[in-house]
């Protein structure tokens, strides 16, 4: 046969290249949305209202007396007046009664008994169930002119602070050197003061320290009332002559005269201000040498 001594030719199948896949990655920017914050929304303020509170009428007993220290026998206030009401804006008539509930004249009702306030002796006490004269008075137009109502807070602390000036100026008095105690207490007892020991000069500073504490503080912290009492005590030693004028001051020693006081002053005053100058220096060094 033919072809038999011949191989058979083999089929060559060529193999297919895998086919690589190209994926595309696409990229996709993503936007973020912007965060917008929601409004705030605040409630609406209530505005409060201001409620002013009208002063409580304090119940106790009161007292009233007349200015100027008077005190006469009587003295009687007017018994009816007109007031502004600040609550109805208008003025309203008012009057004090022995029988009716308010001081008002168009609150009364029925028959009015007039009443009538009067000051004896220069006082007035009105217990704390006459509250209804008590107000018809706290509006009088009178108050604060004819009379005044006695304020007990104001009296204690005037009271306290009178004594606690007492107290300082008795202090100060205690405390004191003997000579500025006597050069204070000559203001006051003149000349006799010379003859008085050092404990009645305590004692008489003592008494005016209670008497006038806000004078004898005063003096007491004054740099001339030693300078004046030295000048005094010269003056009553006959170391200087005030002359017939009162304002002319004589050297006795040389006869020569010193300086003259100013017109209506007092020449012991102006003394002890002509011996802090200059020119009165000399004379003040002998003051001190020589005056007791």
């Amino acid at each position: 046969m033919a072809g038999r001594g011949r191989p058979a030719k083999k089929k060559v199948v060529a193999k297919a290249k895998p086919v690589q896949e190209t994926v595309q990655v696409v990229q996709t920017e993503v936007m973020e949305a912007p965060i917008v914050e929601a409004p705030i929304i605040k409630a609406p303020e209530v505005q409060k209202e201001i409620i002013v509170k009208k002063p409580i009428w304090e119940v106790k007993d009161r007292f009233y007396y007349l200015k100027g220290d008077k005190e006469p026998v009587s003295y009687k206030l007017k018994g009816k007046y007109l007031l502004f009401d600040e609550d109805l804006q208008y003025e309203r008539e008012v009057k004090i009664t022995k029988n009716q509930n308010t001081i008002f004249v168009d609150e009364f009702k029925g028959v009015v008994i007039p009443d009538h306030v009067v000051i004896r002796d220069g006082t007035l006490h009105l217990p704390k169930n006459k509250t209804l004269m008590q107000k018809f008075l706290s509006k009088h137009p009178q108050l604060g002119k004819a009379f005044l109502e006695r304020d007990d807070e104001k009296v204690a602390v005037n009271e306290l602070e009178d004594i606690n000036s007492q107290l300082d100026a008795m202090l100060l008095a205690r405390e004191i050197d003997i000579d500025v105690a006597s050069a204070i207490v000559r203001t006051s007892v003149g000349s006799a003061v010379s003859g008085m020991t050092s404990k009645e000069i305590r004692r008489d500073a003592l008494v005016l320290a209670k008497k006038d504490p806000s004078n004898f503080i005063s003096l007491a912290n004054d740099s001339n009332v030693e300078i004046r009492d030295k000048g005094v005590r010269a003056v009553e030693q006959n170391v200087i002559k005030i002359m017939e004028d009162g304002r002319t001051m004589i050297w006795v020693q040389t006869d020569r005269v010193m300086f003259k006081a100013p017109f209506g002053e007092n020449p012991y005053n102006s003394l002890a201000a002509f011996l802090r100058t200059d020119e009165g220096f000399d004379y003040l060094s002998y003051i001190e040498k020589k005056v007791i």
